[in-house]
Order: structure tokens, then sequence, then C-alpha cells
């Protein structure tokens, strides 16, 4: 369950100076039209935006493929990592329930270091070494 969508969130200053770097690029730049907009002006639906913009920005930092839902996967993995506080964590999230985020995001996508290192320790014991 999402947020109302009334609720606001932050918006990075950094963020912001790159939207609005882009915007000097675009060709529909009133007030009211989208930040992504297609060359008829109407918004781009969310996959044009992943193919668009999403996938090949993270082939250029070389994260390998992303999707919509990993892409939300690495922001809650980031904060936690960051220790935010859990429930600033879902507001972020846009959650309306806390449940939300520790039980579908709380497992960072991947194999971290620490997971990692305490796999090893228990083989080690296991095998003698």
């Amino acid at each position: 369950m999402l947020l109302e969508p009334q609720d606001t969130l932050p918006l990075d200053p950094d963020l912001a100076e790159t939207l609005l770097q882009h915007k000097g690029r675009v060709t529909f730049v009133a007030d009211s039209d989208y930040v992504f907009a297609g060359s008829t002006g109407k918004t781009k639906w969310k996959d044009s935006i992943l193919a668009d913009y999403i996938k090949p920005a993270a082939e250029r930092a070389k994260i390998g493929n992303v999707s919509w839902h990993v892409f939300r996967h690495s922001y809650r993995a980031l904060l936690k990592r960051l220790k935010t506080p859990l429930e600033v964590q879902k507001q972020l999230m846009r959650h309306a329930d806390l449940k939300t985020t520790l039980e579908v995001y709380g497992r960072e996508p991947g194999v971290d270091e620490e997971r990692r290192t305490a796999n090893s320790e228990v083989a080690k014991m296991l095998l003698g070494r």
C-alpha cells in the first residue's frame, strides 16, 4: 500500500539541479509538463522511462541489467546501508505499512560481504579448516 498522493518527499538539491539541467535541454518546459515527456509532450510510460533513461544509465555505470523491481530493492538496500531509521525508510519507499518495507524489500539483491563472510566461516568450520 502506498502513501496518499498529497504526501511529499524531499528532493535532494543536487538531484534538483540535475533535473533543472534536463529541463533546459528539452522542448516541453511548462510547470505542468512531465519531467520525461515524449515527443508529443505526453508522459512516457514507466517502461519507456526504464528503457530510455534508467537502463542506459545502468549500462554506463556498469551495474548490469535493471528493472523497476531491482531499482526499488536497491534503493531500500542503500537506505539500510546508510543506517536510515526504519520509519524513514518506510516513508521514502512510500509504504503505508512498515511490514512491506521489512518483508518485501528487506532482503538486499545479490550477496553482500557480510553474508559471504558468514557463509565462508561456516564452510571452514565444517571442513575443519
